[in-house]
């Protein structure tokens, strides 16, 4: 798990996982934190050893998760 937010203006951040991911990234966001665990709009992507997806984040954190 990662939880992640941005102070001041929203900005877009890449995210890595070891763990061989696919599918969309799957997070809280807790600006609707009572709709638990979705889907984001972003894919992973993966290359060699590693997957990677950019997540945007705001003033509300984000909880990532980074593996199955």
């Amino acid at each position: 798990m990662l939880v992640a937010w941005a102070i001041g203006k929203p900005r877009d951040i890449q995210v890595t996982s070891k763990h061989p991911m696919s599918g969309p990234v799957r997070l809280i966001n807790t600006t609707n934190a009572e709709r638990g665990q979705v889907n984001s709009d972003q894919s992973w992507a993966c290359h060699d050893d590693h997957c990677s997806a950019s997540i945007s984040l705001s003033d509300f954190p984000r909880i990532i998760r980074l593996s199955r």
